[in-house]
């Protein structure tokens, strides 16, 4: 296991009908700009930001930045549920935002200076889950 990875951006390329993808670098840059930067870790298929968001909290990521939609957080919630010691910022690139919608989070990178390294919002609870029964 790795020690502390800081920060990893999980992201969706084909979030955005794939404009995530093309525009990375320079959403990459404006992030870095906006004191955000780490890994980026970028899916090549459905299914697998759950897997990568594990593996990435397992070897110490601090921060992962869900980078697309809703499809994309719930991804990524997935991987680290159960998780602790692991924090998650959400860079919405998704066509609906239900998500960041529902939790007031700013849809433009300017907008979303508060998730840069001690700027960031008050973590809160979202949900709560428990084993089904049975």
């Amino acid at each position: 296991m790795n020690s502390r990875l800081g920060t990893v951006f999980l992201v969706n390329p084909a979030s955005e009908n794939g404009a995530t993808g093309r525009r990375w670098p320079e959403i990459a840059n404006r992030a870095a700009a906006a004191g955000l930067s780490g890994d980026a870790l970028l899916s090549e298929r459905p299914g697998q930001l759950t897997e990568l968001a594990r593996r990435a909290a397992d070897d110490g990521a601090e921060l992962l930045v869900a980078v697309g939609g809703d499809g994309t957080v719930h991804e990524v919630v997935n991987g680290i549920a159960g998780r602790t010691g692991v924090d998650l910022a959400v860079l919405p690139r998704g066509t609906g935002r239900d998500f960041v919608r529902t939790h007031g989070i700013p849809h433009r990178l300017d907008d979303g200076r508060d998730f840069a390294p001690g700027r960031a919002r008050r973590p809160r609870r979202t949900s709560r889950t428990s084993p089904a029964p049975g």
